[in-house]
């Protein structure tokens, strides 16, 4: 599982690094999260049959948090980097990571809001979080 979230953290990072603003690369990493999920099998499957569910109750609370924070810090610290001078950021990091982690939930509900609907909803969704996150 680590390893799928490296993989998948290291194809974050390119696709931020390749933004010309962090208000872009937030609607970047929201729309590619999704692609991200849809893709990966072995990710969907783990969160779907609720092995993730077990294997966080495993894991030491200290560990998942480190674990947790680390990948999102990861990204964050990437977003932050390209962040353009005219561009601020208000939201602590901790909020943007859980606020990204929720997000990414959404792609499990795509019946209950609609197939033919949800590409519109995630464009949506993600230019509403970047414009908010970015002043």
């Amino acid at each position: 599982m680590e390893q799928e979230e490296s993989n998948s953290a290291e194809y974050l990072e390119n696709i931020v690094k390749s933004s010309k603003s962090a208000n872009e690369s937030i609607k970047k990493i929201i729309k590619c999260t999704f692609n991200l999920f849809e893709r990966n099998q072995f990710i969907r499957r783990i969160f779907e049959s609720k092995d993730y569910d077990l294997m966080l109750r495993k894991l030491p609370n200290k560990k998942l948090e480190n674990h947790q924070k680390n990948d999102t810090l990861r990204v964050l610290n990437t977003i932050m980097s390209i962040k353009q001078k005219d561009e601020l950021i208000d939201t602590p990091p901790e909020v943007i990571a859980g606020l990204l982690r929720g997000i990414t939930i959404l792609s499990f509900y795509q019946d209950e809001i609609g197939r033919d609907i949800y590409p519109e909803v995630v464009e949506l969704l993600a230019d509403i979080v970047a414009d908010g996150l970015v002043k």
